[in-house]
């Protein structure tokens, strides 16, 4: 019995069956040939028969051997190049978008060269020249010259040559390029043998020296930039500097002599010739820093200075006293940190009075520093210095050997001067006050050394208020040592704050 169901699915699972088979089915691809044939005398990349998929490039290279050319390219029989056209020794061709077979084909030809043209007559032999070029070395040392002067010139030919140096220069040697044999390398006036080929020949020259000696004259001290007494080297037209330079300010440069002149320091010398300088100096007694006078005394120096100016004493013994006369000024000597310095320079009352006198209103900024301050005497007060009405600043001096009736050394009254640093010893009175004598006003008094005072105490203080020494026991540098002060170091003894 025909089974209508069973037969549907059966038919239903074939058509299935058959559309998935189809799409398993891998399509082949379209190929064509292209056929490559090379001619005798060269070569193509690829040849025979190349199969390729449709649409696709092919390039092919073509090359001639040496001596030909590549005569004609046939695709498909059919000439690529105009008539007469030819691909030379290398060409490539390229198939694109290939969808057919094609043949190619490479024709080769020996390559044709026009004839050499025939040899003319042989020509007569030349005489070769050779030229000779002249140079100086610098080219501001001077000039070559060949004196000869008929090149060019053949091999072998002797040519005179003359080298003239220019002012400041001297002739070297004769140098060339390539090398030519000289009769004498080394004299300006010589003789060469051209070689077979051109010449540079060069005059060498260098720069002349000169010495330059410097000395020093004068009562003065000091040195010199470049160093004095030696003999210093320099090549002509050189500009040197040359530099005066004081021992201190107690020495002074006054000017130049010889072959240089004038006062300006520094100055330049230009090197012509050998040459000789003195550097001259003089002594200074008491100078003006600030107005750059010298001055004979300190006194004068004082006098003719306003407020601010720096004044400094150099050493010696200078025999008078002096007033600030109300001048806020620094009066010191050369380096008030060198005992030896304070100790030689020198300010000697001559038993005429006191020796500094401040009583016109000056501050702390009038100065005292450096100086051996004796042989004051007075019977007044202040033998040493004498203070009143106003504040000076008195430091790093030694005030010694000096006498009045109150403050053998210092006299202070009515004042806030400040008296730190400074040796007083040896001072005498006959009242009060050795050493120092305070009366009214408040003083500093610190970090002095006030010993072998002989009368009236280290120091005598009287209805005033000053600061002696420390302000408390840790406060040890400011410290005075009093010691060895007849009849006692302090008067009253209430200053314990310092070394006794």
């Amino acid at each position: 019995m025909f089974n209508k169901r069973l037969f549907f699915y059966s038919l239903l699972l074939l058509i299935i069956i058959m559309i998935g088979g189809c799409s398993l089915i891998t399509p082949v691809p379209v190929t064509y040939t292209i056929t490559v044939i090379s001619g005798n005398n060269g070569s193509i990349t690829q040849e025979g028969n190349i199969s390729v998929i449709a649409g696709s490039n092919l390039s092919l290279g073509v090359s001639a051997e040496e001596g030909y050319v590549i005569a004609d390219i046939l695709i498909d029989g059919k000439s690529i190049l105009q008539e007469g056209e030819s691909a030379g020794t290398v060409y490539t061709y390229i198939f694109t978008d290939i969808q057919q077979n094609h043949t190619f084909e490479a024709i080769f030809n020996k390559e044709i060269r026009p004839p050499s043209p025939a040899p003319g007559p042989t020509p007569p032999p030349v005489t070769k020249k050779f030229n000779l070029n002249m140079n100086s070395n610098p080219p501001a040392g001077g000039t070559a010259t060949d004196i000869t002067g008929t090149g060019p010139y053949s091999s072998g030919n002797v040519v005179t040559i003359s080298a003239v140096a220019n002012d400041g220069y001297e002739f070297f040697e004769w140098t060339s390029v390539p090398a030519v044999t000289f009769a004498d390398a080394n004299d300006a006036n010589t003789t060469l043998t051209m070689p077979a080929e051109n010449v540079v020949v060069t005059a060498n020259f260098v720069l002349k020296t000169f010495t330059l000696t410097i000395s020093i004259e004068g009562d003065g001290q000091g040195k010199t930039v470049p160093e004095e007494l030696v003999s210093h080297t320099y090549d002509y037209g050189a500009s040197v500097e040359i530099i005066a330079i004081p021992l201190n300010d107690c020495h002074y440069f006054t000017g130049w002599s010889e072959d240089a002149t004038g006062t300006d320091n520094p100055t330049n010398i230009i090197i012509d010739g050998n040459k000789k300088v003195t550097a001259n100096f003089a002594k200074r007694t008491v100078y003006n820093i600030t107005q750059d006078t010298n001055h004979t005394t300190i006194q004068d120096a004082i006098d003719n200075a306003i407020e601010g100016d720096e004044i400094v004493v150099c050493p010696g013994t200078y025999l008078e006293t002096i007033n600030y006369s109300s001048k806020n000024i620094i009066l010191r000597s050369t380096d008030p940190d060198d005992p030896n310095i304070v100790e030689s320079t020198i300010i000697d009352g001559n038993s005429n009075g006191s020796v500094v006198t401040f009583n016109s209103n000056e501050t702390s900024a009038a100065v005292l520093s450096g100086f051996t301050i004796r042989n004051g005497d007075t019977n007044g007060d202040g033998g040493g210095i004498y203070i009143k009405n106003c504040s000076p600043f008195i430091t790093k001096n030694i005030i010694e050997d000096n006498y009045s009736a109150y403050g053998g050394g210092i006299y202070l009254e009515n004042s806030d001067a400040n008296i730190t640093d400074n040796i007083i010893r040896n001072n005498d009175v006959s009242s009060d006050g050795g050493g120092i004598n305070v009366y009214l006003g408040s003083p500093t008094i610190t970090h002095n050394e006030i010993y072998g005072n002989i009368r009236g105490y280290g120091i005598y203080v009287y209805n005033a208020t000053p600061t002696i020494g420390g302000s408390d026991s840790e406060d040890t540098d400011n410290f005075n040592t009093i010691t060895d002060n007849y009849p006692d170091q302090i008067y009253p003894d209430s200053f314990p704050y310092n070394y006794f």
